[in-house]
């Protein structure tokens, strides 16, 4: 296996993203819930070996969604992504099938156990649910528009409150309790909601942008095929604008705080070369750069999660 077969083939398991949302899951346990737990004098309610198998277990249901994505998307990418393991021929179909149903398997045992041994049997549903809607995006989604952008984005800007599901009782404990700061980590959940469903979309919106050739050939009515690339980008300035609103609105809310004021100045020359690259873009492929920007977004918001604070 050469050099560029070796990108191909790790490239299928999407790594910066899963290593994103472990990233932001690792936090939001030693930062977000310690705190609460802390302030609610309350015990873990998982503990160190189930926490990690949560997380392993959003993990496998956001790779089986990628692997289920590029199954459906084969054709589409054989134009697009002509150099990923799957259009490549380094990966055959019939293997892909079969990792994604060893992945979901594992995933289903590991939900089960989590239900079963932290008697939360009741949450359980979420697991067959998500991967149903996944399926449904991976297959359908291209004929969905601007609907399936949101459908994704509204998964990724729910991972705070996945995060909380695992000490709902500590955060019931903290709203009843402790109002003023259940007030401050509410306020801050609701603006990472927003920050992480507008950063993505956004992402959404610049990706297929850049995968207009191969979509066409599909008849694919993405957003960016049905309005065009002026109505990109349009939308992009407007989620530009709005993160840049939510970014200044923390700031003040925690008014004074240098570290938010560093990250303010920081995301907001981000955000301004994001205009400029967009600006300028005239080719689909243009927006390649548009995409990675925004993913660089993403995890300077949680460099800048880690530090708030209202963590005290």
């Amino acid at each position: 296996m050469n050099k560029e077969q070796f990108a191909s083939y790790t490239s299928l398991f999407r790594w910066p993203n899963l290593l994103l949302i472990a990233f932001f899951f690792i936090i939001g346990n030693h930062l977000i819930l310690g705190s609460i737990r802390e302030i609610t004098e309350s015990a873990p309610s998982l503990s160190n070996i189930d926490f990690t198998l949560f997380v392993v277990d959003v993990l496998i249901v956001a790779l089986a969604g990628y692997w289920i994505n590029d199954y459906f998307d084969l054709e589409i990418d054989r134009i697009n992504q002509p150099k990923r393991a799957l259009p490549s021929g380094l990966v055959k179909p019939s293997f892909l099938i079969g990792a994604i149903l060893s992945l979901v398997v594992l995933g289903l045992l590991v939900t089960f156990y989590l239900g079963f041994e932290n008697n939360k049997i009741g949450w359980v549903w979420l697991y067959p649910l998500t991967l149903l809607a996944l399926f449904f995006y991976a297959k359908y989604g291209k004929q969905w528009g601007i609907y399936g952008n949101i459908l994704v984005s509204l998964f990724i800007a729910s991972l705070p409150w996945l995060l909380l599901l695992s000490e709902w009782q500590a955060w019931s404990i903290l709203k009843e309790n402790h109002i003023d700061k259940y007030e401050i980590y509410n306020t801050i959940f609701w603006a990472y909601f927003i920050l992480m469903f507008t950063s993505n979309i956004c992402r959404e919106i610049a990706k297929d942008a850049e995968d207009m050739p191969g979509d066409k050939t599909a008849n694919a009515r993405t957003f960016a095929l049905k309005k065009g690339l002026k109505s990109v980008k349009v939308s992009l300035f407007f989620g530009f604008i709005l993160v840049a609103i939510v970014q200044w609105g923390l700031y003040y809310f925690f008014s004074p705080s240098m570290q938010l004021l560093g990250f303010s100045i920081f995301i907001s020359f981000i955000l301004i070369n994001l205009f400029t690259t967009t600006l300028t873009a005239e080719h689909s492929n243009d927006f390649k750069t548009v995409s990675k920007r925004l993913k660089t977004l993403m995890f300077v918001g949680l460099i800048q999660l880690a530090l708030l604070p209202g963590w005290v």
